[in-house]
């Protein structure tokens, strides 16, 4: 490495730097984690701010290990800006609940620099310590709140599945390192897409889709999706529902899409039959909860299983499909969970969708960013969500997957029914004698003694703002995705 290519990494050493910052801050602020969390702040907006000298020597790659190109410095100011709003809307949350609470932000940064490497991998020794450090922050992150037994459950039952499938995603590199002789990404890549594969890689392939899966929440490797969403603070689920997911859907970009259906071997068809089940097992298990987390759990896994119809597909059109459904898909869900946080209280999340009853009445405001972000997510017209499945429905299309196409079309049907139960009961009137939405001194109440509502506010608007402008006006997105990505 040169000093030239300083300025392409700067974000990822502003991110490490920064983290190390946020925990000395941490240290030594210990009655208030205000300036923690001011500080992580900064080290965000700094991070982000530094993508533009990255972009002025991309594509570039630094050494063997990262590549810094069009779609690295997408994924990052996604990740980077997402990170920014998680931690926006934990400050009142984490204040209701804990007055020493500097760490969470070190490991909110941390786990943003772990999720930034592994979209920048270009080998897999880089992507297994981006995974790692992502892994490492976020299982801690889960158990946060100490004094809850489903936290630290849930907690250990991250640790469990990470190391598992991390042992799955590392002796599948070892693998295809035996039989092409290179830890580059770009190699395997070149191997899938001229085949026949060999033995070793056909196995390192397969050991690497379940590590793949599990990080993803596909089917069959799901399970955990819904107690982990339930278990952890509602900030940090949003954290993993977008930020986790989106940074190994870049890498699969990377590995898998130039290939496509074109590939030699089975893993299109493989990779195609699990994108139909998990539209199919992730809807219809969302339809039978009243728990709003869990309902977004499962909507996280048909989620992704739309988004493998891009991977099926290849070529041109999937990594600018991918990336602009990410950012439909991230900023939809970070309304949704904004809203939840807002909510809460000092007890507890406000997980029963029947607690939501009336809100429409009592928060307007909440509840109409809430409405957008799920009607997004539903993929209603004049919302982002709706372009973002046109345009996976087009790559479908174009490479003549008609049965994923379709499958998308009817479990996006499937979908309006749990997603519309939601904002139906939240503008219905509140039963006789039925319980508030709120109890008292909670969530929402006590934002509006500091600068809680204001801040969480600011979040909902800018999701809200990102949903509709991309929903009615997708246009320049489009084109600045496709310079990015594609060409400039």
């Amino acid at each position: 490495m040169t000093q030239y290519d300083l300025p392409a990494i700067l974000p990822l050493a502003i991110l490490a730097g920064g983290a190390v910052l946020v925990l000395l801050v941490a240290a030594f602020a210990r009655k208030s984690h205000g300036a923690a969390f001011v500080t992580s702040l900064v080290v965000l907006a700094a991070s982000l701010a530094a993508l533009y000298p990255a972009w002025q020597l991309a594509p570039r790659s630094v050494t063997t290990l990262i590549v810094v190109d069009g779609l690295t410095l997408l994924a990052q100011a996604l990740i980077i800006s997402s990170t920014f709003l998680v931690a926006l809307i934990s400050y009142a949350y984490l204040k209701r609940r804990s007055k020493e609470a500097g760490e969470y932000y070190f490991l909110l940064v941390l786990a943003s620099l772990g999720a930034c490497v592994l979209a920048s991998a270009a080998s897999f020794v880089s992507l297994f310590l981006g995974l790692e450090l992502l892994s490492t922050a976020l299982f801690t992150l889960i158990a946060y709140r100490r004094e809850r037994s489903s936290g630290a459950q849930a907690g250990f039952m991250y640790l469990v599945l990470a190391g598992v499938s991390s042992a799955f995603l590392l002796f599948g590199m070892a693998l295809a390192y035996l039989d092409t002789g290179s830890l580059e990404i770009a190699a395997t890549t070149r191997a899938l897409a001229s085949g026949p594969l060999g033995f070793l890689s056909l196995a390192g392939l397969g050991f690497m889709v379940v590590g793949i899966g599990f990080k993803l929440a596909l089917v069959p490797f799901h399970l955990w999706t819904p107690d982990i969403y339930d278990a952890a603070p509602a900030p940090v689920t949003a954290f993993v529902a977008t930020v986790s997911k989106g940074a190994m859907a870049v890498f699969l970009v990377r590995f898998f899409a130039p290939a496509g259906v074109g590939a030699a071997g089975l893993y299109p068809w493989v990779f195609a039959t699990i994108s139909g089940l998990s539209m199919f097992v992730g809807n219809i298990l969302a339809l039978r909860e009243g728990r709003i987390k869990r309902v977004l759990a499962y909507s996280s896994i048909a989620h992704l299983g739309y988004l493998m119809i891009a991977f099926v597909a290849g070529g041109n059109l999937a990594a600018p499909t991918v990336a602009f459904y990410l950012v439909t898909y991230f900023a939809a869900t970070l309304g949704a969970f904004t809203a939840i946080t807002a909510l809460s209280g000092g007890e507890g999340d406000l997980d029963e969708v029947e607690h939501y009853r009336s809100l429409a009445s009592r928060r307007p405001w909440v509840a109409a960013g809430l409405t957008l972000s799920l009607l997004s997510l539903a993929g209603l017209p004049l919302t982002a969500g709706f372009m973002g499945k046109f345009l996976l429905f087009t790559a479908g299309e174009s490479a003549f997957l008609w049965v994923l196409a379709v499958l998308l079309a009817v479990n996006s049907t499937i979908s309006i029914f749990y997603y519309l139960r939601i904002v139906s009961i939240m503008y219905r009137p509140a039963e006789s004698g039925g319980a508030d939405f709120a109890a008292p001194g909670s969530g929402i109440e006590g934002e509006r003694r500091g600068r809680g509502l204001s801040l969480s506010g600011l979040a909902l608007i800018v999701t809200a703002f990102v949903v509709l402008a991309l929903g009615i006006f997708p246009q320049p997105m489009l084109a600045l995705i496709h310079s990015l990505v594609v060409g400039r």
